[in-house]
């Protein structure tokens, strides 16, 4: 884990499989974290139903929040950050559809971060156009992308064109979102 320069804090990003609880009552139940450790927690589509990012001050305070996301109905697997992108990090804001890519690169993964930022920077726009990225650890991938789109057309093509036109990408495990549905961000975050 590394600090963010930006803010100094450590980002963990966890994903929660299914779970007895519907992904809306699990998201719901972490609105009252707001403002301790969850920053972002949404309900998403593909290989993990829920979604939530935390920034804590230390290895130890992940370790309690863990413990408070459990009995929310969070069973987890998590990824902390290792080098963040020059242009942002994952979830740290995002137009309303949202897609998660978790990456396993045919390259070093430091090199194909660079490699993305390099494609990406010239798009990014807080309001229409959201990118935010880092070398993650996890289990199978290596890259987390943040990709948001004020659309759903527009996202599908930011990932199947954009992201997918990088060389270096072996493989991807997207998850879909409409954050109006059920998300929230802690705003002072």
């Amino acid at each position: 884990m590394i600090r963010d320069p930006r803010d100094g804090l450590f980002h963990l990003h966890v994903f929660s499989h299914a779970t007895d609880r519907a992904p809306a009552e699990i998201v719901d139940g972490l609105r009252h974290l707001e403002g301790r450790h969850v920053r972002f927690a949404s309900q998403y589509v593909g290989s993990f139903q829920v979604y939530v990012h935390l920034a804590v001050d230390s290895v130890a305070e992940a370790m309690r929040a863990g413990n408070i996301l459990w009995p929310a109905g969070v069973r987890t697997e998590t990824s902390s950050e290792v080098k963040v992108s020059r242009i942002n990090g994952p979830k740290r804001a995002s137009p309303r559809y949202s897609a998660l890519v978790r990456i396993r690169p045919a390259v070093d993964p430091f090199h194909l971060l660079d490699q993305l930022d390099d494609a990406f920077e010239s798009r990014v726009d807080p309001e229409t156009y959201w990118y935010g990225a880092a070398v993650v650890t996890g289990r199978g991938y290596d890259l987390l992308v943040d990709l948001g789109r004020p659309t759903e057309d527009e996202l599908l093509a930011a990932v199947l064109e954009d992201l997918r036109g990088v060389d270096g990408i072996r493989r991807t495990d997207t998850s879909w979102a409409d954050l109006g549905v059920n998300a929230f961000r802690n705003e002072a975050s």
